[in-house]
C-alpha cells in the first residue's frame, strides 16, 4: 500500500506544470517522444509501451536523478517505487562489475572466457509485430541461473509487489547486462517536494535493504557505507516514520527551498550511484552493440569519489541561512546555475555525471531463412518520466529490441549453450 508523507511546506505546482519554466531545467530542450529516443539507438525491433502522462524521455541524464531534481526544483510530489530503487542499484552493481570483471569472475561462474547462451524461436520474423518478444527474455534468465552460482539471479532480478511484467523484463536486461563479461547471447529464428509517495509495501523496502547488504561479497563495501543508511531510511518512512530532515535532503543537504538552484547536486540520490561518467554525459560513449571481450570495461566510467560527502555535509546542518548569504553573491546566469555550494556543504555531483538509467545486452539475431546474422541489443532502464494528474513526477521504466542495421553472412554453426 502506498504511503505519502508531508516533506516541505510548500504548494504543490499541479497538473501540467513540468517544464513550465524551462529556464530552471538543465536540459532546457523540448522533448521527444518514446520511439524517437529508441530510434537514436538504431532500428526497433520491439519495445515497451509508453505509459500514461509522458513529460520527459530519456535523453543525456539518468532519469531518476533527473526526477528528483525536477519535482524538488519544479515544486512537484514525488513517487518512488521499489522497481526504479532496485534497478538503480542493480545497475550499480553491473556498472562494478564491468569495471572489474575478471576479479570477480569467480564469484559469478567457474569458467573462463565467454560462454554463449543461444536460444531458439523459429517461429520469429524479423521485423515482425507477431514476434514474442517478452518470452525471450525469461529463458535467457533461466539460462544463466543454470550457468552462474545460486542465488545470483535472484537477488539481481526485481521481485516486489510492484513488480509488474515490463519491470521483470528490464531486470532481466540488467541481469544479462551484469554478466555479458562471462557470457555472450545469440537468438537462432527462423526544488522542493510537496509529498512524497513510496509505492508498495514495507516488506518490499525491507527486501531491497536486506538484498543491497548481500553486494558485500562483491566488494562492494565502501559503496554500502553510503547506501545502507539511505535505504534504512526508506524502510522507516513505508513504516510511517519518515524523517523529514533527510527526505528534504534527497536532492541538495539541509536546504527546506528550491532556490536557489545550486549545482552539483549534493543530496543523498547520489548515494545509488556506485560509479559516474568519465567526462560528459556518456550518452554514446561505448558501443551498446559490441560484446564485452578479455575483461575490458566497455564504459567510460571512474569511482563516486563523493559517496560519503553527502552523510558528512547532512550532519553539518547547513541551512538556508547560508544558501541565502550565497545567493547574494554577485554572479551572472551561467556562474549561478555551476555556484559552489555554501559553507560547510561538501562538493556533490553534477547532473551530466549520473551514468544514463539504461541497461544493454548485445545478442545475435540468427536469422536461418536469410542466413544472415545482425548485430542486435536489448536495452531497458528508466526511459520516461510522467507527470500524474495530481502533478507527481514519477520515473517509469521500459525496454526495446534495437537493431544496429549490420548484419553478415551465416558462416558456420558452433556448439552453444541451448
Amino acid at each position: 500500500m502506498p504511503f505519502t508523507f508531508k516533506v516541505e511546506d510548500v504548494k504543490s505546482a499541479g497538473p501540467k506544470s513540468y517544464g513550465k519554466n524551462r529556464s530552471r531545467m538543465s536540459e532546457p530542450q523540448q522533448g521527444q517522444s518514446l520511439e524517437e529516443a529508441w530510434k537514436q539507438h538504431g532500428i526497433i525491433e520491439a519495445m515497451s509501451e509508453a505509459p500514461k502522462n509522458v513529460v520527459e524521455t530519456f535523453t543525456k541524464q539518468n532519469l531518476l536523478v533527473k526526477s528528483v531534481h525536477a519535482a524538488f526544483y519544479g515544486h512537484h510530489p514525488l513517487i518512488l517505487s521499489p522497481d526504479v530503487i532496485w534497478l538503480t542499484i542493480a545497475q550499480g552493481l553491473a556498472n562494478h562489475i564491468d569495471q572489474n570483471a575478471e576479479e570477480l569472475r569467480k564469484k559469478f561462474v567457474n569458467h573462463e572466457g565467454k560462454k554463449e547462451i543461444e536460444i531458439e524461436r523459429p517461429t520469429f520474423v524479423k521485423g515482425s509485430k507477431n514476434n514474442d518478444w517478452p518470452g525471450v527474455f525469461p529463458e535467457f534468465s533461466e539460462k544463466i541461473e543454470a550457468n552462474t552460482f545460486e542465488g545470483t539471479v535472484k537477488l539481481i532480478e526485481s521481485d516486489f509487489s510492484t513488480t509488474g511484467p515490463v519491470e521483470k523484463i528490464v531486470s532481466h536486461i540488467t541481469l544479462m547486462d551484469a554478466v555479458q563479461h562471462y557470457f555472450s547471447y545469440s537468438m537462432c529464428c527462423g526544488c522542493g517536494f510537496p509529498e512524497i509517495t513510496l509505492t508498495g509495501e514495507p516488506d518490499d523496502w525491507k527486501k531491497i535493504r536486506s538484498k543491497a547488504a548481500l553486494l558485500k561479497q562483491y566488494g562492494l563495501e565502501w559503496w554500502l557505507k553510503a547506501l545502507l543508511p539511505a535505504l534504512d531510511q526508506f524502510v522507516l518512512a513505508s513504516e510511517g516514520k519518515p524523517d523529514l530532515n533527510f527526505w528534504k535532503s534527497l536532492c541538495n543537504i539541509n536546504v527546506g527551498t528550491s532556490f536557489p538552484v545550486y549545482e552539483p547536486v549534493t543530496g543523498w540520490i547520489q548515494a545509488f550511484f556506485p560509479y559516474l561518467n568519465a567526462t560528459g554525459y556518456g550518452l554514446e560513449d561505448f558501443d551498446r552493440f559490441a560484446e564485452a571481450k578479455d575483461g575490458v570495461a566497455k564504459k567510460q566510467l571512474q569511482k563516486n569519489e563523493c559517496l560519503e560527502h553527502y552523510m558528512e555535509s547532512f550532519q553539518q546542518k547547513v541551512g538556508i541561512k547560508e544558501f541565502e548569504a550565497d545567493k547574494n553573491k554577485p554572479r551572472d546566469r551561467e556562474e549561478f546555475r555551476f555556484a559552489d555550494p555554501p559553507s560547510g556543504t561538501k562538493r556533490g555531483i553534477k547532473l551530466e555525471l549520473f551514468p544514463p538509467a539504461l541497461s544493454s545486452a548485445p545478442f545475435v539475431y540468427k536469422d536461418t531463412v536469410t542466413n544472415k546474422k545482425h548485430s542486435m541489443a536489448f536495452m531497458g532502464g528508466l526511459t520516461t518520466l510522467v507527470q500524474h494528474p495530481s502533478g507527481a513526477i514519477e520515473a517509469k521504466i521500459g525496454w526495446a529490441v534495437i537493431d544496429s542495421g549490420k548484419w553478415e553472412p551465416i558462416k558456420f554453426y558452433k556448439e552453444t549453450l541451448v
